[in-house]
């Protein structure tokens, strides 16, 4: 029954992620190409507006409670996840997580890697109203001051080290498996035939 049940919640959740995964990106073409998309696609695309973080945290007003801007979306979001990538690197060599820990994280990492490597990309999307350079996301930021400067220095950072750097970590926790990966072979040992589980949730 254990057996059974691990492997319904993995199919679930490997279809979920990537039903989520693909309506994520599509919810950021409207601000990655600014083209004049037709009204019946953004109104579709809005009921998944709360998958992109910034304008979900817009939409649910939470500004009203805890006053943020862009910059602190840039880095809470950013750090939090290369935190995680920290703690899936550092569980592969000491095993500290419970079994039923690591694919939990992996989901997570998948569901906001688009979010977050946009904000990332965001940070250098200015655009000049009345010979001043404005921040797109946040008007209220002047991409010519310092602390713009620092923001695209931490952007930068954040780039290498979670939106390349977490396909790095995927790429060397899958490698030792790759010969399973490939063949696709039915005999696997029980400690890979656990590992592979984890790394695929």
């Amino acid at each position: 029954m254990r057996i059974l049940v691990s492997r319904v919640l993995g199919l679930v959740f490997g279809k979920l992620k990537i039903a989520a995964g693909f309506y994520t990106v599509v919810v950021l073409f409207e601000s990655v190409y600014a083209l004049p998309f037709p009204a019946v696609y953004l109104r579709f695309i809005s009921l998944f507006r709360v998958l992109d973080f910034f304008p979900a945290l817009a939409m649910l007003k939470l500004n009203c409670v805890v006053p943020y801007s862009f910059y602190s979306v840039l880095h809470l979001s950013c750090t939090i996840t290369f935190c995680l990538m920290l703690v899936i690197v550092a569980n592969s060599f000491l095993a500290l997580l419970p079994s039923t820990a690591t694919p939990v994280i992996f989901f997570i990492l998948t569901m906001v890697y688009p979010s977050v490597s946009t904000i990332a990309f965001r940070t250098f999307n200015c655009r000049i109203v009345d010979g001043v350079s404005y921040l797109r996301e946040d008007y209220s930021k002047d991409c010519d001051s310092d602390s713009h400067a620092r923001a695209e220095q931490f952007a930068s950072a954040s780039i290498a080290l979670v939106s390349v750097g977490l396909i790095v970590v995927y790429a060397a926790l899958l490698w030792p498996h790759r010969a399973v990966l490939r063949t696709g072979a039915t005999v696997v040992k029980s400690g890979e035939r656990k590992r592979l589980a984890e790394l695929s949730f």
